[in-house]
């Protein structure tokens, strides 16, 4: 039987299963690469990933720190682009 946080790292692996298809990006990269169109993808992954579970199950499932996700989270915030991106993601990580 699987514990709750290995089956939410395998829908971790789905979703970014997805987001590296959708924004065409090497899907082992996004959580660890400085380039910026993995740190866009990585921040919307976690954005999403907040509003479902707490910062330290997030922090758990993507192998990054409470602090690391909390910093993503905050930044997040202060970026429209990525906000306006993420809602019109939504609904689509919300199918997965």
């Amino acid at each position: 039987m699987k514990t709750i946080i290995e089956e939410r790292k395998e829908y971790v692996d789905k979703l970014l299963d997805f987001l590296s298809k959708y924004f065409e990006v090497d899907r082992e990269l996004i959580l660890s690469s400085r380039a910026e169109e993995y740190v866009e993808v990585r921040y919307l992954l976690i954005q999403y990933l907040c509003n479902k579970y707490s910062d330290r199950e997030v922090a758990k499932i993507t192998d990054l720190t409470k602090s690391g996700v909390n910093t993503i989270k905050n930044k997040l915030d202060k970026k429209e682009s990525l906000r306006e991106l993420y809602n019109s993601l939504i609904k689509r990580l919300e199918s997965i």
